[in-house]
């Protein structure tokens, strides 16, 4: 099992590094964003990004999750080389339908997001963005099918250093705003598609294998009911803030959700980049109720201390991107935002379960009943407590849909998750965070940092007394830290990791 874990966190970690430049982007910007916008053009700008994340995973059919499930299993290569060139022509078909059917209603779209149509422009942009991102899905995910971690380093960083190099270029030279941030991400788009290309074609065979696309439908059809109200779980208050506030208040819940969203991108979704593969190829081996165990507890340790240092230094962080005070009291989000992404990144292991045993349904299901919930309890807590109000339902409909997703994946697929020591981590991470902001944020900056660091540095320690780490585990904690305390030889140790 220890082979398995450490391929695991080897590709997590390489997977990762492709993902932290896409979040970098967005975090160095941030002091442009803040410098060129107002709290109002911001908030417009996040709710065009959000639209284009719905729009990518509703149009995309979740075909690219259904082409990563059958290749990952396909043995042959020839069939899997028909598949891959399959769902490509159907993409190709699905994102000039949909450029089709959208770029005549720029207008209804400017008027019915910000009141008027001279807006029309960052929508002809935006679904031209949309149809090249959801090409873009493909080549990522059979990167992730052949385990080349590496390659998706290179084409991501690339992509995105293209995009900050030309949001600079087009928002602070040029004063184009918000319509120069969405012409960088096409543009970034387009060149991701074009430097992908020959890598999608090298693995394509030009045979078209129309029973194999109805089964790969079925199958991916109920993901993108679920995907979409998953979608909306993660966005939809940024609309209803629109609704129910102002632009300015979805431009400071936004940047308060962006840094915390480092969770997501950072440790998430690379997480899942990394692991479901392998989770699909171990799941019949005879300790996989084991390994599902370890991977979830450590796992929500490491959400925990990623949550618990951007919520403890979230005041500090805002400081550093913005000096425009109509921005600072984002930092009261991040805390509320960062559990939420805990509670959501253990969602992601109880589901796994619906994948393996191919019963999408609960899924579906789950995701459904917990957006609705969130929907509802935004509109009834957004006009009583404002931004606050939308973090607080997150909170809510992320700990419902973990809470589900637990008690039916168990059902279907039985592991023996460590419950107590995951609550644990929970309540330590509240009881801190609390701490912090009540007794911390009002003492002078450099005893606050010195008090926050040191907090960061114990909380490891801290499990030691509550008997978190099993007697093996410190024995393989002490091992690795002979192995790896020397920088130089982690370029050996990696290459001893087997593939």
């Amino acid at each position: 099992m220890l082979n398995k874990l450490k391929r695991t966190i080897k590709h997590s970690v390489i997977y990762s590094l492709g993902n932290l430049s896409s979040k970098l982007v967005g975090l160095i910007l941030l002091p442009l964003y803040t410098e060129y916008l107002t709290t109002s053009e911001y908030g417009m700008l996040a709710l065009l990004e959000v639209t284009s994340q719905v729009l990518i995973l509703l149009l995309g059919l979740n075909l690219s999750t259904a082409m990563l499930r059958w290749c990952s299993a396909e043995k042959d290569e020839d069939r899997k080389r028909s598949i891959i060139f399959t769902i490509s022509i159907s993409t190709v078909i699905i994102s000039a339908v949909s450029l089709f059917f959208l770029l005549p209603f720029v207008d209804f779209f400017s008027v019915l997001f910000f009141d008027h149509a001279r807006y029309s422009n960052y929508f002809t942009i935006l679904f031209f963005s949309i149809a090249f991102g959801i090409l873009n899905l493909l080549p990522l995910s059979l990167i992730r099918v052949q385990e080349k971690s590496s390659f998706f380093v290179v084409v991501t960083t690339l992509k995105f250093t293209v995009i900050l190099l030309l949001n600079i270029y087009f928002v602070a030279y040029l004063k184009l705003g918000v319509e120069g941030v969405i012409l960088g991400q096409l543009i970034g788009q387009i060149l991701f598609t074009i430097v992908t290309l020959p890598f999608m074609i090298k693995n394509s065979s030009a045979i078209f294998d129309l029973v194999t696309l109805k089964h790969m439908i079925s199958y991916s059809f109920p993901l993108v009911f679920s995907s979409m109200f998953a979608m909306l779980l993660s966005v939809g208050d940024r609309y209803i803030l629109k609704i129910l506030s102002t632009l300015s208040d979805v431009g400071i819940y936004s940047l308060g959700y962006k840094v915390a969203g480092f969770i997501n991108v950072f440790i998430i979704h690379s997480f899942q980049l990394g692991f479901l593969p392998l989770a699909f190829k171990y799941a019949e081996q005879s300790d996989s109720k084991r390994f599902f165990s370890k991977i979830q507890t450590y796992f929500t340790l490491l959400l925990v201390l990623s949550a618990l240092t951007l919520s403890i230094f979230s005041l500090e962080i805002i400081e550093v991107f913005t000096s425009d005070e109509s921005y600072i009291s984002a930092y009261l989000i991040i805390p509320f935002i960062s559990f939420a992404f805990i509670l959501k990144g253990m969602e992601y292991v109880f589901s796994l379960a619906f994948h393996q045993m191919k019963i999408t349904r609960y899924n579906a299901a789950i995701v459904i009943t917990s957006a609705l919930v969130n929907i509802g309890l935004n509109f009834l807590l957004i006009p009583i407590y404002g931004v606050f109000g939308a973090a607080i339902s997150m909170i809510i409909a992320y700990l419902l849909m973990s809470l589900l997703s637990f008690y039916f994946a168990q059902k279907v697929y039985f592991v023996p998750y460590e419950k107590m020591k995951i609550l644990l981590l929970l309540f330590l991470f509240i009881i801190i965070v609390v701490s912090v902001f009540l007794f911390v944020n009002e003492l002078p900056i450099a005893l606050r940092v010195g008090i926050k660091l040191f907090i960061l540095i114990i909380f490891p320690f801290i499990l030691l007394p509550l008997r978190f780490y099993e007697e093996i585990e410190l024995l393989r904690i002490k091992q690795s830290w002979v192995k790896w305390r020397n920088p130089k030889r982690w370029r050996d140790n990696f290459k001893q990791i087997k593939p």
